[in-house]
Formats: structure tokens, C-alpha cells, sequence
């Protein structure tokens, strides 16, 4: 490729990286790992390319300056040309979710007596004792409503949707569909090659590409084109709202194995009173009142009811007080739920996620060695009692 005078080159295998006698640049799109270099051949793409090397040969510029040259246009482009791995399967999450909740409710309204006349329903109600919906509950178990869809001619292969919902649910329940090999003895010595391989880099699905998913997504849905939608969350938003979610099932694993409390504030209080402390702040509420309250902190957090603020947002007022704002406590638990399953506001639960993915990690990793110090504490204490021993008259104890 040569521009102005200057002859730029890329090899065969790496074709996003450009050599010039003066300059190597690497091109890359955001989090999108670029390898197909058909993207190279697009006309509109090779015009940025053209003009970003340009720029850069023209004199030094900033990642920043260089990154302008390709508009948002552009960057669609490539999406849709080689779409983020991680995109198209938080995509896909949302899309089965929907599906299936659109789906259920459909058989739900229009097929209740149908439902409700099924041998196998009159056996799941004669044991179903929850105060949910018993028709939608007897639906969900084991997916029978896909297969009642496609039994009714609502759907064309129940199979395809199950199976997809199925890989819907690693990325929301990993420890139960994605067990990490280092987490059971069993499983590290169990675990093939190729179990590590897709545990590592695939995070448990099947497909290296997931554009395979999507074909068979459209197998399930034969007369359906699927088209991007104009509303869409950005790529950011959408991946974290994905993965953040191996956080929010660490949080799950601690709670489950100590004494539960529905408000985070409360569970602190009753699991780590040695790690939490009280403090007088002023609260800004929404309506632009301010009250004094006595806040709860835990590590670099304060803690209220179900909702975690970062002290890095907490503002320090001329009289050296400390103003946090109602706004920003965020209960990270509740906004999970929220965009894993597609309810109304899943778009600003999953930008909230993005923006506070860092604090969460923050908090889980603090709990995380609070929890560790407590389970040694109990231990200790556990094999002491356990273990008294006499000496020259004295006793003394050894763990």
C-alpha cells in the first residue's frame, strides 16, 4: 500500500499491523480481536486505513487522533463484518431471554386450559406448593414450554431453543454450567485438555465462532431475518452486563454459606461486625434534600440497605464533611437480575453494570478475603476447643 510516497506493508498472517521505514501501527478495533482480512477489502474501511496512516506519516498523532478517523459508521461495518465474539453471545442472551419470556406468556394467555387439561400438569400441581404462577412455573421446568410451542405450531424446532437456552445460562450461572476446573479437586484431575481449552477461552461454549449461533439460531426461526436493531446497547455495556455476572455468583457462593440477610447493610452487619464501622454523613436524596444519617462502611464502601457507593465518589464538603448522593447507590444484585432476563430498564441496569464493573470487583474481592479471614478465624477456634492440652500445671492450647 504506498500513500504520499511512503510504502506501508502488512504480513500475510497479521494483516492489521502496517510497516513503513518510519512507522509500525497497529490496528485495532476497541475490544475486537481482528483476524479475518477480508475487513481490509471494504472500500470505505480502506479509505480511514489510507487516511489514518496518512495522518501518522504526516506527523505524530495521539491513539485518540488516529481513532477519529474511523466513525461510528465504520465501526458498524466491522461488526457486522467479523462481530465481537463476546457481542454477538451477550446478544444472543438477550434475544433468547425475550424470546422465551414472549414465548411463555403467549401459551400462558391463549393456551391456560389447554395446559392446565395435561396429565403431566395435574402431576407437577399436585406437588407445586409456591406462590408463583403454577402455569408459567410447570412451563419453565425442563423448558416444556418450547416443546408445547412447537407441538402447537408457534415455533419450528424446540431442540434449537432449549439448546439455546441452555447457553444462555453459562454466562448467568457459571459455577453451575461452567464449573472452573480449579474450584474441585474431581474436576482439575478430570479435566481433558480440551476442557481447559474452552473453560479458558471460550467460557464453556461449544463454538469457537458464535456466528454459528446465530445460524442456528435461524434454523429454530426459518422464515425470520434477524437485522440489527437501531437501539441496541453499546458493545461495552452489553459485554459487561455479561460477564459481570462471575462477580454476582461469588457474592452468591458467600452469602449462601453464611447466615442470609435480604439487605447487603444487614448481611454485613450480622456476618462481619470486625470489618464494618459507622459513619455520620449527609445523604442527598432525590429531591435535592439533605438529611444526616449514620452509614455504614465496609472497606472502601459505604453500605445502605441494598445499596454500595465507592468512597471515590463521596464528596468532601468545605466543612469537611462527607455529601454522598442517593442516586449513586447501586444495588448491583437487584441490577443483574434485571438485565439477565430482558425486564423493563435492562438497558440502564446493563450501563450502570458497565460503569460501576470495576467497583463491583472492588467490593466482591474485599468480601472475598473478609469471608476467607472469618472461615480461618472459625477454624482456628474450632481446632483450639478441640484440642487442650496440659503442661507443668498449665493449660495451653494448640490449633
Amino acid at each position: 500500500m504506498k500513500i504520499n510516497g511512503t510504502i506501508w506493508l502488512s504480513m500475510k498472517d497479521v494483516p492489521f499491523d502496517f510497516y513503513s521505514d518510519k512507522n509500525y501501527v497497529t490496528l485495532d478495533f476497541a475490544n475486537q480481536r481482528l483476524l479475518d482480512p477480508k475487513i481490509l477489502k471494504n472500500p470505505s474501511i480502506q479509505s480511514c486505513i489510507k487516511k489514518m496512516l496518512a495522518l501518522i506519516e504526516q506527523k505524530k498523532i495521539s491513539s485518540a487522533d488516529a481513532a477519529k478517523v474511523f466513525p461510528e459508521k465504520i465501526c458498524r461495518i466491522v461488526y457486522e463484518l467479523a462481530a465481537p465474539r463476546d457481542y454477538i453471545l451477550s446478544n444472543l442472551k438477550d434475544a433468547i431471554e425475550r424470546t422465551r419470556r414472549i414465548l411463555f406468556q403467549h401459551l400462558r394467555a391463549h393456551h391456560e386450559n389447554d395446559i392446565r387439561q395435561l396429565p403431566e400438569f395435574q402431576v407437577f400441581q399436585s406437588t407445586y406448593n409456591k406462590s408463583f404462577d403454577p402455569v408459567l412455573a410447570f412451563l419453565k421446568q425442563n423448558y416444556r414450554g418450547f416443546t408445547l410451542a412447537e407441538e402447537w405450531g408457534y415455533i419450528k424446532n424446540a431442540k434449537k431453543l432449549i439448546d439455546f437456552q441452555k447457553l444462555r445460562d453459562v454466562p448467568r450461572h457459571p459455577s453451575k454450567f461452567m464449573p472452573s476446573p480449579l474450584d474441585s479437586e474431581k474436576l482439575l484431575h478430570a479435566s481433558t485438555d480440551e476442557d481447559w481449552h474452552r473453560w479458558i477461552y471460550y467460557r464453556g461454549y461449544p463454538y469457537q465462532s458464535p456466528k454459528e449461533l446465530y445460524d442456528e439460531f435461524q434454523k429454530a426461526f426459518p422464515l425470520v431475518s434477524p437485522k440489527m436493531p437501531q437501539n441496541i446497547i453499546s458493545y461495552d455495556d452489553a459485554v459487561c452486563s455479561t460477564w459481570v455476572q462471575a462477580d454476582i455468583e461469588q457474592l452468591k457462593k458467600i452469602r449462601g454459606k453464611l447466615p442470609r440477610a435480604n439487605q447487603m447493610e444487614a448481611f454485613l452487619k450480622k456476618n462481619f461486625p470486625e470489618d464494618i464501622f459507622s459513619q455520620i454523613v449527609t445523604v442527598e436524596k432525590a429531591d435535592k434534600t439533605r438529611v444526616q444519617e449514620s452509614i455504614t462502611t465496609f472497606s472502601d464502601f459505604y453500605v445502605r440497605g441494598k445499596g454500595v457507593l465507592p468512597d471515590a465518589m463521596a464528596q468532601t464538603q468545605s466543612d469537611g464533611t462527607i455529601l454522598l448522593k442517593e442516586k449513586d447507590f447501586h444495588d448491583w444484585w437487584k441490577l443483574s437480575d434485571i438485565c439477565a432476563h430482558a425486564n423493563p430498564g435492562y438497558q440502564e441496569s446493563a450501563k450502570i453494570l458497565s460503569e460501576d464493573m470495576t467497583y463491583l470487583s472492588a467490593f466482591v474481592a474485599d468480601l472475598t478475603d473478609a469471608f476467607n479471614r472469618k472461615i480461618r478465624s472459625a477454624i482456628t477456634q474450632n481446632k483450639t476447643m478441640k484440642c487442650p492440652t496440659q503442661s507443668s500445671g498449665r493449660q495451653s492450647f494448640y490449633p
